[in-house]
């Protein structure tokens, strides 16, 4: 999808992927390429997807915004430099929040993420993003940072993660070499 599509929320591919991500929270579904779920697991199925996305449009800020205000997609998503870019906004952000919601889900933790998914800044050119999904200077995604931002997500979030292998990761991500001067000055950034 092209970040100067102003007419659709996402497309086909990424919903099948989050959805995707979604069921595998759904202990019973083993999916298969010959038979589909009964009409029961259907069911509950649909139910588990429909949690995320009511998640999703009730709870995030940006997409409130979006579906209950009418927002322009353009105000989050466009093509030119130097206009806003929210990873919310393009297929990679919206598998990321599907990963970071189902890690809070398998936690029993949800509360955690409503309460403080709002203080996380999705904007690529000045968010906690920046540098991890976006390149500021190409005016490019980047589609190898996952992991690392994943990582950032649940420290700023309050988890448990080894600060000494994300700031190495980080650094990494943002081109700070180890022996370098400003490696030693980088600091993380502030939970939330």
């Amino acid at each position: 999808m092209d970040r100067d599509n102003h007419t659709h929320f996402t497309n086909l591919l990424t919903l099948v992927t989050v959805n995707k991500k979604i069921l595998n929270l759904v202990s019973s579904y083993k999916q298969s390429k010959y038979k589909g779920p009964d009409l029961s697991e259907r069911k509950r199925l649909f139910e588990e997807a429909k949690k995320f996305w009511d998640f999703a449009i009730s709870n995030v800020k940006e997409y409130k915004d979006y579906f209950f205000s009418h927002s322009k997609l353009e105000n989050y998503r466009n093509l030119e430099h130097d206009k806003p870019i929210n990873l919310l906004f393009v297929p990679i952000g919206q598998k990321f929040l599907a990963e970071i919601y189902c890690h809070f889900i398998k936690k029993g933790k949800i509360d955690v993420l409503i309460k403080n998914i709002n203080k996380i800044d999705f904007d690529l050119k000045t968010g906690h993003y920046t540098k991890l999904f976006y390149n500021p200077t190409k005016n490019t995604m980047i589609m190898n940072s996952q992991t690392v931002a994943k990582k950032m997500t649940l420290y700023l979030l309050g988890e448990d993660i080894d600060t000494v292998a994300l700031k190495l990761d980080l650094c990494k991500a943002y081109g700070i070499n180890e022996l370098s001067e400003e490696f030693h000055k980088f600091k993380l950034p502030p939970k939330l």
